[in-house]
């Protein structure tokens, strides 16, 4: 029984199948194998056309860019350069603008505010009205200033650093932000480039107060040079010859560097300036050695002379070495 329902199920599928290919016989008669094989080959032509021509236009692209470049890139420049000068003149205007308006009072009344905040020492009132300041007008020089001096009150060196490289950067013609960022760097331990700093401001004012380089003087001495810290000293001495503190510091270098008469020198200014100091007798002793450990022994072979005094190991100043402009 199921041997006969198999066979007629078989039976029924191949009689379906041949009504399917005589149903589709007048359809196969009609399509031209020789069509189709023209037809590929006409596809087949189409894209080869189609890849030489995308070829020679990417060539020619090429070549108009690098003929073109020259314009596009002084075009590119000039867009640049013109973007810059609207930036330029939109800070301009903005600071005319709030110079004259009812903004401008504030200002200074915030600038005059945080003075005395950093004068009382009040460090964080100050601080947020010279960067509200900032805010308001971000050129405003006097408010980073400011905030480089605060820095360096709190001993926040590297806030400090950053604000007076800043400001050295933009007004190279203000050599004073030199000495602020020479402090910030001492501060860190930098000694080396705090002491280009002081150099380059020295390169900038010919005429330095006494304070430079008594500063620059003190730098050089932690650096171990103390030829140089001698000459420093010097100029700072010459400049202010009673000050105590310059005294007191060219005193000890001197005899750092063997030169017991400049030492005694300034021991006697010393004496007349501030008589209660208790290093004088301390110098005094000093030098004292210094004489005695220069002083020829008796007996000894002409060639270092006889009859030498303390003088002869004393060599006249040095100018102070300085860099030359545009290096750091």
């Amino acid at each position: 029984m199921v041997d006969f329902v198999l066979l007629v199920i078989a039976l029924g599928t191949l009689g379906a199948l041949i009504f399917f290919v005589i149903k589709k016989l007048p359809i196969l008669k009609i399509i031209d194998t020789s069509r189709l094989v023209t037809l590929q080959q006409q596809q087949v032509k189409t894209k080869i056309t189609e890849s030489r021509l995308k070829r020679r236009l990417a060539g020619l692209g090429s070549r108009l860019s690098i003929m073109t470049s020259p314009v596009t890139g002084a075009i590119k420049k000039y867009q640049s350069a013109w973007s810059q000068r609207i930036e330029t003149l939109e800070g301009e205007l903005k600071q005319k603008l709030l110079q004259q308006t009812e903004g401008a009072q504030p200002l200074q009344d915030l600038l005059k505010k945080a003075a005395e905040a950093a004068a009382r020492e009040d460090w964080g009132s100050a601080e947020r009205m010279y960067v509200e300041v900032i805010r308001q007008s971000p050129r405003e020089r006097q408010a980073y200033e400011g905030l480089g001096d605060i820095y360096l009150s709190k001993h926040d060196y590297e806030q400090a650093r950053e604000l007076f490289s800043y400001l050295v950067s933009h007004y190279a013609d203000l050599p004073d932000y030199r000495i602020g960022l020479a402090q910030a760097l001492i501060g860190q331990g930098q000694l080396e480039n705090a002491k280009q700093e002081y150099l380059g401001y020295l390169e900038k004012v010919t005429d330095a107060s006494s304070k430079i380089y008594f500063e620059l003087a003190q730098i050089y001495k932690d650096l171990g040079q103390t030829a140089e810290a001698w000459e420093a000293a010097n100029m700072a001495r010459n400049k202010e010859a009673g000050n105590p503190r310059i005294l007191d510091f060219f005193i000890e270098i001197s005899i750092l560097n063997g030169r017991p008469t400049d030492a005694q020198s300034a021991l006697d200014a010393l004496r007349e300036v501030n008589p209660d100091n208790n290093k004088i007798s301390q110098f005094d002793k000093s030098i004292r050695e210094l004489v005695a450990k220069l002083k020829p022994r008796k007996g000894v072979a002409g060639s270092r002379g006889t009859n030498q005094t303390d003088n002869t190991v004393e060599s006249a100043p040095k100018k102070i070495h300085r860099r030359k402009v545009g290096t750091n």
